[in-house]
């Protein structure tokens, strides 16, 4: 079962539409932690701020996917070659396709109960960590990669500091 949600930004910065999808795997399996998926406001708002953050102008198409551990496990074996779930994984759209005005940087997938998991354990609140997936997400789907290159890792983790706090949340590695 699929949901979808068509959602728009109007900012200082443009007055152009900002379409993010986001739709629901499995809704059965994951009915439990739907509700810690993000409003369409605060949606609006982390992909608007992390795009500006990263200096990229709001004008750009983003699809979430909310899906189960077993789906999240599927795609990260066919794609990265490692077999379990992951939090979120980044698909980039090829080349940053373009569609008259608005850029389409591509799809993030965050697999429900890996950040239930985590957020219990790392004793963050889930919705906080889901915020904190949605920005790192939107960042890897910008190029940044923090795995391979330390400059850029701390580049990244500054970026994902920024826009919590201009979200009014706390630093997401303050604990670690």
């Amino acid at each position: 079962k699929r949901v979808y949600m068509y959602l728009s930004i109007s900012s200082r910065y443009s007055r152009r539409y900002l379409p993010v999808h986001s739709y629901v795997l499995n809704g059965e399996a994951l009915q439990s932690l739907t509700p810690y998926i993000p409003s369409r406001q605060m949606l609006k708002a982390i992909v608007a701020t992390t795009l500006l953050g990263a200096g990229v102008q709001p004008k750009a198409r983003l699809s979430v996917a909310w899906v189960d551990s077993a789906y999240s496990q599927q795609l990260n074996a066919s794609y990265r070659q490692k077999d379990y779930p992951n939090n979120v994984l980044s698909f980039e759209a090829d080349e940053f396709a373009q569609s008259g005005s608005i850029m389409d940087i591509g799809e993030l997938v965050i697999c429900l109960p890996v950040v239930f998991d985590e957020a219990h354990s790392q004793h963050k609140t889930m919705f906080a960590h889901i915020i904190h997936l949605l920005v790192h997400g939107i960042l890897h789907l910008l190029g940044y990669d923090h795995e391979t290159d330390p400059q850029q890792a701390q580049l990244m983790e500054g970026l994902e500091i920024q826009v919590m706090e201009q979200l009014g949340l706390a630093n997401p590695y303050a604990n670690d």
